[in-house]
């Protein structure tokens, strides 16, 4: 009986685990629509779901109100990811709504409009080995990342930020 149970509790991780998949990417440069590169720092986890995929920590948790992209194409053997402006503000007034606060988020929306009053979308293109992953961000701004080793921490590192 014993042995049965941890083979069901092993089968049921390997399933969790397969439900989700966090990488690390590192931002190597961002390139403006006239091909201009400028070299970039930094990077960020992103997890994949079966349909979907989303700015996280290196656990898979999301990062604050980060984005969900959804999947929606396979096009030039990239996989594309969407995210639009009403999502991203039904997920504002959810979390005001949450915590008291009544009314539209204006300073949002006027961020997700461009200068035509049009929404704006967002996509992340990523090659379908999950080694590349372009974000694009603004109409003339790709930020540009690769599959990396996350960073390293120190062992001086304070565990906590107080």
């Amino acid at each position: 009986m014993k042995k049965i149970l941890l083979l069901l509790v092993l089968i049921s991780a390997s399933c969790i685990s397969v439900l989700s998949q966090t990488y690390y990417y590192k931002h190597i440069e961002d390139v403006d629509d006239n091909g201009v590169k400028t070299k970039k720092s930094g990077g960020i986890y992103i997890t994949f779901t079966k349909s979907s995929c989303y700015e996280s920590d290196e656990n898979g948790y999301q990062s604050g109100i980060s984005d969900i992209y959804h999947y929606k194409e396979t096009k030039d053997n990239l996989f594309v990811y969407s995210h639009d402006a009403l999502e991203k503000e039904a997920e504002i007034d959810r979390m005001y709504a949450k915590s008291g606060v009544i009314g539209v988020n204006v300073l949002t929306m006027g961020a997700w409009l461009d200068g035509m009053g049009k929404l704006r979308y967002q996509y992340f293109y990523l090659s379908t080995d999950f080694s590349r992953l372009n974000h694009c961000v603004e109409k003339n701004i790709t930020e540009v990342y690769i599959k990396s080793d996350p960073p390293k921490k120190k062992e001086d590192e304070p565990v906590h930020f107080y």
